[in-house]
């Protein structure tokens, strides 16, 4: 079964189960297969997929991954609740049978500070890239993947090789990027 039918049947499953969600998930096939690896990863490090996740009334969660084409892929999940922030990465492992390495993660800056950078880059509101017109082409580049959950609504967002992409958008996610790696180390 391809990987954009899989994605396509979970989105089936979870759209069937939810009381009037909104979810804003492009069809974009690079997405598709991204989420073959962050699925299958979250799985091992034991989260739920977000997308299914239910929330606290008033919690955001935000997941940024990092879906490398020869590299191992990694996820932050970011959990705001009322004031409280909370970290947790997880990289996955090519040692046959490993588990993930799964850690709890804070910013180096606070998380105060670190969410009004990312904030005001538009991690919550930049448009996934497949809206954007056409993209340049790399064969071993990565993609970064933004995942959104506050109550019952869920959006993602993704950029392929972001740094090297001509629209605005894809400036404002590398640049995201950049702080994301300075206050948790790059993968």
């Amino acid at each position: 079964m391809s990987a954009c039918l899989r994605f396509g049947m979970l989105l089936a499953v979870f759209l069937g189960g939810c009381a009037s969600p909104s979810i804003d998930v492009p069809s974009a096939r690079r997405l598709s297969e991204c989420f073959v690896r962050i699925d299958q990863l979250a799985m091992e490090a034991g989260w739920k997929p977000l997308r299914s996740a239910a929330l606290p009334a008033g919690a955001l969660e935000v997941r940024i991954w990092n879906v490398p084409a020869l590299g191992p892929t990694s996820g932050i999940a970011l959990e705001r609740n009322g004031p409280a922030w909370s970290g947790c990465r997880a990289t996955e492992s090519f040692k046959k049978g490993a588990m993930p390495k799964v850690r709890t993660v804070a910013p180096r800056s606070g998380w105060n500070e670190f969410w009004a950078k990312v904030e005001r880059l538009g991690i919550l509101t930049l448009p996934d890239s497949s809206t954007l017109g056409e993209e340049v082409k790399f064969y071993d580049g990565g993609t970064t993947v933004v995942e959104i959950k506050r109550g019952n609504k869920y959006r993602v967002y993704h950029y392929y090789c972001a740094e090297s992409q001509t629209w605005p958008e894809a400036r404002q996610m590398a640049k995201i990027e950049e702080v994301v790696y300075a206050e948790f180390d790059k993968p």
